[in-house]
């Protein structure tokens, strides 16, 4: 009989959802993708170059990011930019050189040249403090110092998540770390950024020299056949499983075929879903219902989605949502017509979200996604049919109420 300790499984239900997944699978046209730009830079047949992985909220970004960082772990020095810090070039490479040179960013912290709210005043070639705020490319000229003198001669490769927060909304006479990268004299750097499907449309903006087409990639779906992968590294996890004999795992892998849709963000709720039945069931994965991981995955995916779209009017979701058939696209002018009747009709969600954002917030909230004929989609089918059940509360007036969100267990479909 199939065994499972309930302990370790825990500790990874604890773990948070947008940390590297255990059972990472698939993606192998996109880590080919980054490696070939690393490689290209790390063979000096560049200086730098910027990759872009976009899609659909859930379409596992960030896990891939973590992974590719494992990958080239051996073979570069690496760094983390926060998406906060896109308009705050000194504060953003000096965030960068405390991960690649922590030393030497203490040092430099404690001679006074950083103050104590962590912004970088820089003098030019002096080392002293500059007795302006203003960020000019010559004010940073130490920090790329630094950075070039730094003791590794790897490549550097940057990691940017949520980039689709790099927009070029930037005060005037400002640049974004990512400019002043592309423009400065930091060495060989790889920048790989992870976000949205808008990302590259606010990277272009940005003006970024080094961004190229042909490393530009939208996420899909993982294949079916990578999802039964990673079920299988999780029910023959050494850490997890302490009797591998018996029980058809058969079912448990159409469940998460069926809950996942091969959006990795769903796999991975799917199988944390498995994991707190089985602490349920006392490990015993034969005593596992079938319907009660169905609705604790079910519960996963809904608050997922009731993040991503908390920040928009659920009267602006109704309209959006009621204009574009499920797994259909549209015309971006009947998403602004919809837009347009939304605050016609329903003239108090302005307070919430002014009319000049709404669209910007749509898609930068992930609910809607560009396709590849330039029509606009809402991209997961489960998300289409949680924001229409949702936004139809409001209008009759029940709420933003969730659906099925207790998760007893109806023991009647065990697995064989």
């Amino acid at each position: 009989m199939r065994r499972f300790n309930p302990t370790t499984l825990q500790k990874y239900i604890d773990t948070k959802d947008r940390i590297t997944p255990l059972f990472f699978t698939g993606r192998r046209e996109e880590l080919t993708i980054a490696y070939t730009a690393f490689g290209n830079l790390k063979e000096g047949q560049t200086k730098g170059n910027t990759v872009v992985f976009q899609g659909a909220p859930g379409a596992g970004k960030t896990a891939l990011l973590e992974h590719i960082k494992d990958m080239l772990a051996h073979e570069c020095d690496s760094a983390k930019i926060e998406a906060s810090l896109i308009g705050q070039p000194h504060e953003a490479l000096f965030e960068v050189l405390k991960q690649i040179e922590p030393d030497t960013a203490e040092t430099l912290r404690k001679s006074h040249q950083i103050t104590k709210h962590g912004d970088v005043h820089l003098g030019v070639g002096s080392g002293g403090v500059s007795s302006s705020s203003t960020s000019t490319p010559k004010d940073i000229t130490t920090l790329y110092r630094l950075m070039d003198e730094r003791k590794s001669n790897k490549p550097l490769v940057l990691f940017l998540d949520e980039a689709q927060n790099a927009n070029g909304d930037l005060p005037d006479g400002k640049s974004s770390i990512l400019q002043q990268l592309h423009e400065g004299d930091v060495g060989k750097v790889t920048l790989i950024a992870g976000g949205l499907s808008d990302t590259s449309t606010n990277l272009n903006r940005l003006g970024i020299s080094r961004l190229s087409f042909g490393n530009i990639t939208t996420l899909q779906p993982l294949h079916e056949t990578e999802v039964m992968t990673s079920v299988e590294a999780f029910v023959n996890n050494e850490d997890f499983c302490i009797d591998q004999n018996g029980c058809d795992v058969a079912p448990l892998k159409q469940l998460v075929i069926n809950e996942s849709m091969g959006w990795p963000q769903h796999l991975t709720n799917t199988l944390q879903a498995i994991g707190e039945e089985l602490i349920v069931a006392g490990g015993q994965l034969a005593e596992c219902d079938i319907n009660a991981i169905q609705q604790r995955s079910q519960v996963r995916r809904e608050d997922y989605y009731m993040r991503r779209a908390e920040a928009i009017p659920k009267l602006l979701l109704y309209e959006v949502v009621s204009t574009i058939p499920k797994g259909q696209s549209v015309k971006e002018y009947a998403v602004h017509e919809a837009v347009e009747r939304a605050y016609k009709n329903y003239p108090l969600i302005n307070q919430k979200l002014p009319y000049e954002k709404a669209f910007y917030m749509l898609v930068h909230r992930g609910v809607l996604q560009e396709d590849t004929t330039g029509n606009l989609t809402i991209p997961i089918p489960s998300m289409h049919d949680y924001i229409k059940y949702q936004s139809s509360l409001a209008i009759e007036g029940s709420g933003w109420g969730s659906i099925n969100r207790h998760t007893s267990r109806p023991m009647t479909a065990r697995l064989p």
